[in-house]
């Protein structure tokens, strides 16, 4: 008997890979990735690329999309490897047939707002997995928490995306 490996939430390979190529689709239909976002992932040179696919996938879990993969917090913010080794298999062929994802509209603006700003992705996709693995810490120990593994962003800096995130979500 062969079984998946399952993720978050018990979801399967196949059904991660699936969400994946949703998520992707929406994402490039709204504009905010370009139709070879594929290509892009798997050039060397392109390591924006990737890092844009594993903060939009990470933030989109906490606006209600949950791809099923799980994810770990590395140098860069949250980051999970069988996330890449879904995008490094997947195809332009396979994005063009995936049914768009329904993503929740404040998602989708956001990403618009930020879609460029890499420090901007790294700070938020870290605050929002502070957010899930330690619910309870707000305020002043969250930005220190964050800044102790982002000592170059301001203090200032991490409170104003914590509080652009909280506004969002309330």
């Amino acid at each position: 008997m062969i079984t998946e490996k399952l993720g978050a939430g018990g979801v399967g390979a196949g059904e991660r890979r699936r969400r994946l190529l949703s998520l992707l689709r929406a994402l490039v239909d709204a504009g905010i990735l370009g139709a070879s976002v594929m290509d892009d992932v798997k050039d060397p040179e392109r390591f924006d690329a990737r890092f844009k696919v594993q903060k939009y996938v990470y933030l989109a879990r906490f606006f209600g999309y949950d791809t099923g993969h799980t994810f770990n917090l590395y140098m860069r913010g949250p980051y999970s490897p069988d996330l890449a080794d879904d995008y490094y298999d997947a195809t332009t062929a396979d994005l063009d047939r995936a049914e768009p994802a329904r993503l929740d509209p404040r998602y989708v603006e956001l990403l618009r707002a930020h879609r460029n700003d890499e420090e901007w992705l790294e700070i938020a996709s870290t605050v929002a997995m502070f957010h899930e693995d330690e619910p309870g810490l707000r305020g002043d120990e969250l930005i220190g928490a964050v800044r102790r593994l982002k000592p170059w962003a301001s203090e200032d800096y991490v409170s104003a995306v914590a509080q652009e995130l909280d506004a969002v979500l309330n």
